[in-house]
């Protein structure tokens, strides 16, 4: 019987190249993967912010609530709105109303200033508000709440401020 002595495996280093001399070895590859990081950046570039800036408050007492909507279908009811923000009033006649990354599109905003701060906009027995409200686009048309073509306003990536002024009836 003859027995053969099992032999250590040979393993062999092979030292990777450094990293600099990898980087500026392949130009090509490098301006390639450049120009995709870029193209990248540009494309998932965040969407501006979109600012309300609601004027003409007359009182410096409750909150101002506005509600921004980005369809026709259930424009008015706040729970189908795409961003509700409560607003504390300063003592300054108008405030700014700031939704970060709002995405480019048609948008309609409905706001009122909430005196007693209730929650919802006070009417009196005929259904007229006692409370200040507005619309974008200043949308005012006597004896009925503006319709969603009235009040929309196209934001594109250059124009991210909408103004709304408050007025009672």
């Amino acid at each position: 019987m003859i027995f053969l002595k099992k032999q250590a495996p040979k393993y062999h280093f092979i030292s990777p190249p450094s990293a600099a001399k990898y980087f500026y070895a392949t130009p090509n590859v490098n301006f390639t993967i450049t120009m995709l990081l870029l193209l990248w950046l540009f494309l998932h570039a965040p969407n501006p912010d979109l600012t309300i800036r609601i004027s003409n408050i007359q009182e410096a007492r409750g909150v101002i609530r506005v509600a921004v909507f980005n369809q026709a279908t259930g424009f008015l009811e706040t729970e189908k709105a795409c961003f509700v923000k409560v607003a504390e009033v300063g003592k300054s006649a108008s405030v700014d109303v700031t939704f970060p990354n709002a995405p480019a599109g048609t948008y309609a905003v409905s706001c009122f200033h909430d005196l007693n701060n209730n929650g919802k906009l006070d009417k009196n027995m005929l259904g007229v508000p006692t409370e200040p409200y507005g619309f974008s686009n200043q949308a005012r048309p006597p004896f009925r709440a503006p319709s969603w073509d009235e009040a929309r306003v196209r934001v594109d990536a250059g124009k991210a401020l909408i103004p709304v002024r408050l007025e009672k009836w």
